[in-house]
């Protein structure tokens, strides 16, 4: 079974397209989203409706968490994002109906799949609604510490890394990297709609599942920025997020 990781797509409609349709020439027979479908991009309806279209399992992130909230409590909303991020959340949660708000609000903070060994979650397991940063060895050890199964893949940083409980943390990942049955691992899959690893290209986890054998990569490509610069333009937000989206930072 190969399944695509996706994470951190932040309404960028143009690179989930490219990301799905890379994953199907690959051959995925499966898409999990680890978070973070909305937020910062100028298309939140689209990717909305389309991960629910396309996804088997997606966790909730801190931007679905922030947009049902502003519904609720916008002063509280504002304390925990940065002037960005609530201005994009602000845009948002006008272009959300109240269908989507609600599926986004019932989404799992967590997700444990036994059959597969896998688990799945947006930034930590260590209290996952506080949405912690996993930005060093540490703070990926004392996560990877609550995980019951082999693998748990994470989003938030936007920068992929792969940390292991006997080899520690590798911020690059190597190719057709082999998940033994000894050992745990935590791997950050990037992001699709706003990578922040200097490279601009989306990226995206593959994973293959053949019986015990757990086998990972990373697939990174490029998609048509300067089309997502004219959407973000045209929807009024803020044009340092088109921006970074050149700069993969």
């Amino acid at each position: 079974m190969k399944i695509a990781i996706f994470s951190d797509i932040h309404a960028n409609f143009i690179a989930f397209l490219k990301a799905y349709s890379e994953a199907k020439k690959l051959g995925v027979d499966k898409i999990f989203i680890l978070g973070d479908i909305i937020g910062y991009g100028p298309n939140p309806k689209e990717c909305v409706g389309l991960a629910r279209i396309i996804a088997e399992h997606i966790v909730m992130g801190n931007h679905e968490d922030g947009a049902v909230d502003m519904v609720f409590n916008k002063a509280d909303v504002k304390e925990k994002f940065n002037d960005v991020a609530f201005e994009a959340l602000e845009f948002t949660k006008d272009q959300l109906d109240w269908d989507e708000l609600h599926y986004l609000s019932m989404l799992p903070e967590s997700i444990v799949l036994e059959d597969l060994n896998t688990t799945l979650v947006h930034g930590s397991l260590e209290e996952p609604k506080v949405w912690t940063y996993i930005n060093n060895e540490e703070e990926a050890r004392r996560c990877l510490d609550l995980c019951t199964t082999r693998a748990c893949f994470v989003g938030h940083t936007h920068q992929p890394f792969v940390f292991s409980d006997r080899h520690g943390l590798h911020e690059f990942l190597p190719d057709n990297l082999t998940l033994l049955a000894k050992d745990k691992y935590l791997i950050n899959v990037g992001s699709v709609g706003q990578p922040r690893d200097g490279d601009c290209r989306l990226s995206f986890g593959l994973l293959d599942v053949v019986g015990s054998t757990m086998t990972f990569n990373l697939h990174k490509c490029f998609y048509q920025i300067p089309e997502v610069e004219a959407q973000i333009k045209k929807a009024g937000l803020p044009m340092w997020l088109s921006e970074r989206l050149y700069l993969g930072q």
